[in-house]
């Protein structure tokens, strides 16, 4: 959505803060990202808003590679956000 995801990779920071709510149950949630990217910076990211990394696929692509993430929300998350939607939190 951003060259370079925003200063400090705040449009990935704030989708991550949100995504969570628009997830159906058992959503995933996949991400193209460049790598340009600091990946290691990003596992902490996925993992710190309760995202688990199912899925990773590496694509050559002319001077770099993309890669294919697929995220999931942690069980805590998944079971925090049904709560909510059925009123019992």
């Amino acid at each position: 959505a951003a060259w370079h995801a925003g200063e400090n990779y705040d449009t990935i920071e704030r989708f991550l803060s949100q995504a969570n709510s628009f997830l159906e149950q058992n959503g995933r949630i996949v991400l193209v990202v460049s790598s340009d990217m600091p990946l290691a910076s990003l596992d902490d990211r996925f993992q710190r808003y309760g995202y688990r990394v199912v899925a990773h696929e590496r694509r050559p692509h002319f001077f770099e590679v993309f890669h294919l993430v697929q995220l999931e929300a942690g069980d805590d998350r998944q079971e925090s956000r049904h709560a909510s939607a059925s009123g019992r939190n």
